[in-house]
């Protein structure tokens, strides 16, 4: 699945935990929550943000594949 490589080069580049959705079957809420719950206190504000972000960035690499014919790649959003 695109977006889990996507959080896992990620996660990678950080050089911090930060799991992927697992499945299909798991809403974006719910994985966020999930997702926030799992890190320390502190570092909810800064995931928060960065969840955002890197949602908006697959979103717009996704309207790219769709509408402009470009290629699914992780290695555009890692540039951003």
């Amino acid at each position: 699945m695109f977006t889990c490589q996507c959080w896992s080069l990620i996660s990678q580049h950080l050089n911090q935990d930060i799991p992927g959705p697992a499945t299909l079957t798991v809403s974006l809420s719910t994985w966020w929550c999930a997702a926030v719950k799992s890190a320390p206190n502190d570092c909810h504000k800064g995931l928060n943000c960065l969840i955002v972000l890197v949602t908006w960035e697959i979103w717009k690499h996704r309207n790219a594949c769709v509408f402009e014919g470009a290629q699914p790649s992780v290695q555009p959003l890692l540039s951003v």
